[in-house]
């Protein structure tokens, strides 16, 4: 198309883990527009939240934690939260220090996100617009013998994002 000019923001090829990867890669624009959030393993092989420079393509790690990064993840409307799945858990992580907190009690089994109803699933994880909000997708048993189901679950916060 005419008027359109595509450049690479990333390099990543010198690193131990090169390329974007996790269980859900997709890119994340802070609302700002100034920084692009994706997931990517640090060194140790665990899945981090990492964000690029849109100017420069520099390239942050965000998260130090121990656990994967383990859904799909969005950041507050005004850009100092990201909020996530980890370890089972709903979690926020502050764009500005990096540090992770956990905001929901892991599932009632203790189990692998991907084999324990109650815990959250990959599959997304929220910020309402108000940032007073978090929606995200909980497996919960259905009865004796009739396995479990996807429900959408949303926990609201005692104070909006800020």
């Amino acid at each position: 198309m005419p008027g359109v000019v595509q450049r690479r923001l990333t390099r990543t090829e010198g690193r131990r883990y090169p390329g974007i990867q996790g269980v859900r890669h997709w890119l994340r624009s802070s609302p700002s527009g100034d920084q692009i959030a994706v997931l990517m393993k640090d060194d140790d092989g665990i899945t981090q939240i990492w964000t690029a420079s849109t100017v420069t393509g520099e390239l942050r790690q965000l998260t130090r934690n121990q656990f994967d990064i383990s859904s799909t993840f969005t950041w507050s409307p005004n850009g100092l939260w990201i909020a996530h799945g980890m370890n089972g858990r709903v979690c926020l992580t502050s764009s500005v220090t990096g540090k992770t907190y956990p905001v929901t009690p892991r599932g009632r089994s203790g189990q692998s996100i991907s084999s324990a109803a109650g815990e959250m699933r990959p599959e997304s994880c929220v910020v309402s617009p108000d940032s007073s909000a978090i929606a995200f997708i909980r497996s919960r048993s259905e009865g004796e013998g009739r396995g479990t189901v996807n429900q959408i679950c949303v926990m609201e916060l005692e104070k909006p994002l800020n």
